[in-house]
């Protein structure tokens, strides 16, 4: 590997001083024969091992499958999600209960199935624009085209108001 060729060499140049610096470049060689190990054995592990990613396997290494929300995106502490009646609060822990599933609780203490939620994405200009044509408007001729250059149109009108120069 490159990296570890120019760590190798850099750790030889201090090897070749005659000053109070050249001990550093023997522990720079070991770092480079260590990270050199770790990356043979993931290599090894990914490659020859090549064990399949089951709940079992992954348990064996300490790992666990995260839950996933209804669009089957994995949840963090700290994601921001749209519960099934439509407020928006933040995940604050998680719980594995095992071969019953996950509980999520969020910032007012809601208890949430994961599968029942969604990751929240705030609205662009664009799709507020884009509702509010669909809610409101009906366009003659060609809708989708019409509604692109008007949208496209208000939102550079909208960045401009704010001093966003996207």
């Amino acid at each position: 590997m490159k990296s570890i060729d120019r760590l190798r060499k850099y750790g030889a140049r201090f090897n070749n001083s005659h000053d109070a610096w050249s001990g550093i470049g023997t522990e720079i060689l070991e770092f480079a024969d260590e990270i050199e190990h770790d990356v043979d054995d993931m290599w090894h592990a990914l490659i020859i091992d090549a064990k399949p990613m089951t709940d079992e396997n992954m348990a064996e290494s300490g790992w666990v499958r995260l839950p996933v929300d209804a669009d089957g995106e994995a949840i963090h502490v700290g994601d921001v999600m749209e519960l099934a009646g439509g407020d928006v609060e933040k995940v604050e822990s998680m719980r594995n209960y095992g071969s019953e599933g996950w509980s999520v609780t969020t910032t007012h203490n809601a208890t949430v199935i994961p599968w029942s939620a969604r990751h929240h994405h705030a609205p662009t200009v664009e799709d507020v624009l884009a509702d509010m044509f669909a809610e409101y408007f009906d366009v003659d001729g060609d809708p989708h085209k019409a509604a692109a250059k008007v949208i496209a149109e208000y939102a550079a009108k909208l960045r401009l108001a704010e001093g966003v120069d996207k």
